[in-house]
């Protein structure tokens, strides 16, 4: 799964994705990592893209270092902002 509705209907992300807001439009980010650990999934939100005539890009070589504290916390714990 990609995304899913949770049960208090707010839209969950696949820790692989992350919508954000750039340039002033909205986008979704996609973590290249998804490419090798669900190949099928990947490419879905490739052809995705081109049959709709979206934009892609190139993204960001390293990651932000809020990304890398959200990954290194324990399941289910975010770090607070500014930590």
């Amino acid at each position: 799964m990609l995304s899913v509705f949770s049960e208090d209907g707010h839209l969950a992300y696949s820790p692989f994705l992350k919508p954000i807001f750039a340039g002033g439009i909205h986008c979704v980010a996609v973590d290249r990592v998804l490419e090798n650990r669900n190949p099928a999934a990947f490419e879905f939100l490739l052809q995705f893209a081109r049959d709709n005539r979206l934009t892609m890009r190139p993204g960001r070589k390293a990651r932000r270092p809020e990304d890398i504290l959200a990954a290194a916390a324990p399941s289910g714990m975010t770090p607070a902002a500014g930590a």
